[in-house]
């Protein structure tokens, strides 16, 4: 029979090992969960590559594990979805609680910054997605996407800061998104690793390649100022029906527009409906990372406006977008390159976690700016998003 070790966090995208030998070499077997679901795989991987499939439970329901045993009670395991993703428990439950996820052993030593009385816990979205929650839910629901060190922001006080990766090099970041601090980890030449050795599952376009795939109504992914975003040609309502499906975006929120110049925006703002003042204030901003909700032409589809009569717009000064929207002869879609709810993607890796094989990416590496780009309203002057 095989038993369950009650020692492993969920966070490890329910690696679970079992008291099976791989039938290729000996080893235990582990469950995985992989970019199409949740397989036993071979301890041993890469070394050995044996792989056996298990079905996944459905939200409502729940997988029996075959052959397993509940160190408890002795009977059958199944896996189940929860709140922070699968999780192994007792098919007895509520008779026996046995479950696989164990606090103690995915526990960091980083105290709540929120309620000062849990743990800050290492969690699995139902999607895979890691991330970091207070091991005193539901009484406290404070949550984080990046690993936390104890040290305390010098601009805002923060108890903790987070480990990121900016590009190439890693930094701790302070998790409030009111402050921008950020402090670089320097790395010894003998510590650094080499990226060349990881293979993404997408490719790396030029600017021509990547014009390509959009004129074939596909969305790729591309750098811009802060952050990795995701584009596609905005006058094709099958590119942006597949943009907004890929990013689990409601489609009343509506999408940004970016331009490499003020021309290429024609198309899409109605410019008459503000005053000579207010597009003086908006055409003198720009190129910046400064985005603004202007009127929309009425023609233009509710798949890119959304359930609004005005359009979020900027004109940029990164030099790949700008080339696109070049190459392109027009503006493109802007949104970040993430699914809703998750935090937006800094590296090759991070959108290759969200969206393995479902998008290429543009070469070129992100801007300095350390946050999305600010919002205001052009008629009122208003700032919608800092």
């Amino acid at each position: 029979m095989r038993s369950i070790d009650s020692n492993v966090s969920p966070a490890q995208q329910a690696s679970v090992s079992v008291e099976k030998p791989c039938p290729c070499c000996g080893a235990q077997l582990t469950l995985r969960r992989g970019q199409y679901g949740l397989f036993w795989g071979c301890k041993r991987y890469p070394e050995c590559e044996h792989k056996e499939p298990c079905a996944e439970p459905t939200q409502v329901g729940a997988q029996d594990l075959e052959g397993t045993s509940c160190p408890k009670c002795q009977q059958n395991l199944q896996l189940k979805q929860g709140r922070f993703g699968w999780f192994i428990s007792c098919s007895s439950y509520p008779a026996c609680d046995y479950h696989s996820a164990s606090d103690v052993a995915s526990a960091s030593q980083v105290a709540c910054p929120r309620c000062e009385q849990g743990l800050l816990v290492a969690r699995s979205s139902r999607f895979g997605k890691s991330f970091y929650a207070c091991n005193a839910y539901p009484k406290c629901d404070y949550t984080l996407n990046h690993a936390p060190v104890v040290k305390s922001c010098p601009e805002c006080a923060s108890p903790i800061l987070v480990k990121r990766q900016y590009s190439n090099q890693q930094a701790l970041a302070c998790p409030e998104k009111s402050c921008s601090y950020r402090e670089y980890i320097l790395q010894e030449k003998e510590q650094e690793v080499d990226v060349s050795e990881f293979k993404l599952p997408f490719e790396l376009l030029t600017v021509e390649q990547a014009v390509e795939q959009l004129q074939q109504d596909r969305v790729v992914a591309y750098p811009t100022e802060a952050v990795f975003g995701l584009g596609c040609d905005p006058q094709s309502d099958t590119a942006l029906q597949a943009l907004l499906q890929l990013k689990q975006r409601p489609v009343e929120k509506g999408l940004i527009l970016i331009a490499g110049e003020v021309e290429q925006l024609a198309d899409y703002v109605d410019w008459s409906l503000l005053t000579p003042a207010q597009q003086e204030q908006v055409l003198s901003s720009w190129p910046a990372p400064i985005t603004w909700v202007v009127p929309v032409k009425k023609e233009v589809s509710s798949l890119l406006k959304g359930s609004h009569q005005s359009i979020a717009v900027r004109v940029t000064t990164h030099p790949v977008v700008k080339a696109l929207c070049q190459a392109f002869g027009g503006a493109l879609v802007s949104t970040s390159a993430n699914v809703t709810t998750q935090e937006a993607a800094l590296t090759h890796q991070e959108i290759a976690t969200q969206f393995a094989e479902q998008v290429d990416c543009v070469q070129g590496d992100l801007g300095t700016q350390s946050q999305p780009s600010k919002i205001y309203d052009a008629r009122t002057g208003a700032l919608l998003r800092t």
